[in-house]
């Protein structure tokens, strides 16, 4: 049996020995637990230094910023824009150079859509001479003209077109068109612009005359006193649009009237819907008229 000759402990060694216990406890954990610990104090320690250097640094850097730097030219002229941006937005010279700069960004293209609301008189010189021979009533040549159109403006030429249904007295029809165009001819406020076209005229005329039929069978044995006439052309046309600018610095401009004139490019026979049309009179249907015009261009 051994007997235990290891020295007593005080009781003030025995206090401090006590103390000492939790510290030997991180020398019972495993070694990679105790680097790895070490290993993140550490890193966060670099990491604060790091921080508190670059810190320091720029709170350094801006209050030695020099008058004679980049960086403060930068900011003296923000702060000139920033001071002076209201007056010159407001300034006359802004608004005229702003105003130039659109107008020509925007005068290589440009749109302008229109409604059509006109009257036009045809001329039925042989036909109505024809009648006339025949002790019958003239057909009225007025009609109304109800349309739309548009046209595309590339740099200083305007290519547009308009369709447009007629209506008159016993008479109805259409007529569509193709023109070429300029808006050179202007003031400061007016736009006068000439126009050429091409279009196809159709017209249907219904006309009544006094039957000779006596009771309620001779009117589907006899001839009918309803006939009905066509007549198709093709015509070139004149005309001269006028548009007025809203504002003088403004791009946009309304479409207001047009006057012009259609001629027929040969005369053409007046033909006899489902029938023979042998020996009927020829007309170019050629017209005056005078449209106005609701619209809107660029």
């Amino acid at each position: 049996m051994s007997l235990d000759t290891r020295t007593p402990i005080s009781a003030e060694k025995s206090v401090l020995y006590k103390a000492r216990i939790p510290r030997i406890f991180m020398y019972l954990l495993p070694s990679a637990f105790q680097k790895s610990t070490s290993n993140i104090m550490k890193s966060l320690f670099c990491i604060l230094l790091f921080s508190t250097s670059l810190l320091l640094h720029s709170q350094t850097t801006e209050q030695k910023l020099s008058k004679d730097s980049v960086r403060y030219y930068q900011a003296q002229l923000t702060k000139l824009y920033k001071a002076n941006y209201d007056s010159l937005r407001n300034s006359e010279e802004y608004k005229f150079l702003t105003a130039k700069l659109k107008n020509k960004s925007e005068e290589n293209f440009g749109v302008e859509l229109i409604f059509i609301l006109g009257y036009q008189h045809n001329n039925y010189t042989n036909l109505n001479e024809r009648l006339v021979s025949l002790n019958l009533n003239e057909i009225k040549s007025s009609m109304m003209q109800i349309g739309v159109g548009l046209a595309f403006r590339f740099n200083k030429v305007i290519i547009g077109y308009d369709m447009n249904v007629l209506i008159g007295d016993g008479t109805s029809g259409g007529y569509l068109h193709i023109y070429g165009s300029t808006n050179l001819l202007k003031t400061k406020r007016f736009i006068f612009s000439p126009q050429i076209g091409y279009g196809g005229q159709s017209l249907t005329c219904r006309y009544r005359t006094q039957s000779s039929a006596t009771d309620f069978n001779s009117y589907f044995t006899t001839a009918p006193n309803k006939v009905e006439i066509q007549h198709d052309n093709s015509v070139v046309d004149f005309a001269l649009a006028f548009k007025l600018y809203p504002k003088s610095d403004n791009s946009n401009y309304l479409s207001l009237f047009r006057i012009g004139y259609r001629h027929g490019l040969k005369e053409k026979m007046w033909e006899i819907s489902n029938g023979n049309s042998s020996g009927a009179p020829f007309d170019r249907n050629s017209n005056f008229y005078l449209q106005l015009i609701i619209g809107v261009g660029n």
